[in-house]
């Protein structure tokens, strides 16, 4: 006669128990063998994660700033291959170089009232498409996230009024003169509105006008 055997596991987040029995015609005639194991909860107390994080945190983390930064490169190529056929950007590496050396804010600035060249154009667009603005994706924003950028926002918004700079482009351009760092400074933080066009203006002040 076949002996029977039946095995019992209690499977948990940290843990693992078993229970191995002996099976006869009636049920279970006897406990063979039985244990847990316990696993560490892969977690841990450090500077790096913060107590008690997961360490997949940190690879989580890693992950997101490759995929920002691959989709940045996407964007870029596809905004590069689009310029190119449009002929606003230079197909030969030289001249290309030789167009990266103009400074994208004065270029910005100039065209608030003067036309840009086609190459120049392309310069301008470029260096917005590393620099799109705070857009946040949330339906509504708490003060612990997009709150806190809604501010600076705001603080921007009202510079802009007071200053008579009829874009952002003009105002960066004026800090650059100064030396002043836009990226450094924590009182403002550029919203997508910003480039896009500012929307303060008055139909009749607003044509003409570049939105860069």
């Amino acid at each position: 006669m076949k002996n029977f055997y039946r095995l019992g596991l209690d499977i948990g987040t940290n843990s693992l128990g078993w229970a191995l029995w002996e099976l006869g015609p009636d049920g279970p005639t006897q406990v063979i063998d039985m244990g847990v194991r316990v696993f560490s909860d892969g977690r841990e107390t450090g500077k790096e994660i913060g107590p008690g994080e997961s360490l997949a945190v940190q690879r989580r983390t890693a992950r997101g700033m490759r995929r920002r930064r691959d989709r940045l490169l996407q964007r870029k190529k596809a905004l590069v291959n689009f310029l190119v056929r449009e002929k606003l950007w230079p197909k030969d590496p030289a001249s290309r170089t030789e167009i990266c050396k103009l400074n994208p804010y004065s270029l910005r600035a100039k065209a608030v009232s003067e036309r840009l060249t086609g190459e120049e154009l392309g310069r301008v667009l470029l260096h917005l498409c590393q620099r799109r603005g705070f857009k946040s994706n949330r339906k509504t924003d708490s003060e612990d996230d997009g709150g806190k950028y809604k501010k600076r926002i705001a603080a921007l918004d009202t510079v802009l009024d007071e200053s008579g700079y009829k874009t952002l482009g003009e105002l960066l351009n004026a800090r650059k003169k100064t030396g002043a760092r836009f990226r450094a400074d924590t009182e403002y933080y550029p919203d997508r509105h910003h480039y896009i066009m500012n929307s303060r203006l008055s139909p009749k002040n607003r044509r003409g006008i570049s939105p860069i």
